[in-house]
């Protein structure tokens, strides 16, 4: 693991984002955010089933999925 600045940004409005200094886990294949983050930045909810799978994820129903985009700064 590691620590980078990251610009999280809304994919849908790319105005709103933000800058933040996190712990990177190099080894896995999605990302999470905390809840008031994804307030903060007005993500909107996508529909899982367009979500592709990763062999080593196993989603389940009821998870929720947003757009986002991270840049490293």
């Amino acid at each position: 693991m590691v620590v980078e600045k990251l610009k999280v940004t809304n994919s849908r409005d790319p105005s709103k984002s933000t800058e933040l200094e996190t712990v990177i886990d190099t080894g896995v294949p999605i990302s999470v955010l905390p809840m008031d983050l994804i307030q903060k930045l007005g993500l909107e909810e996508i529909d899982g089933a367009n979500v592709k799978q990763h062999k080593r994820v196993n989603f389940e129903k009821g998870n929720n999925f947003y757009g986002f985009i991270l840049d490293t700064i």
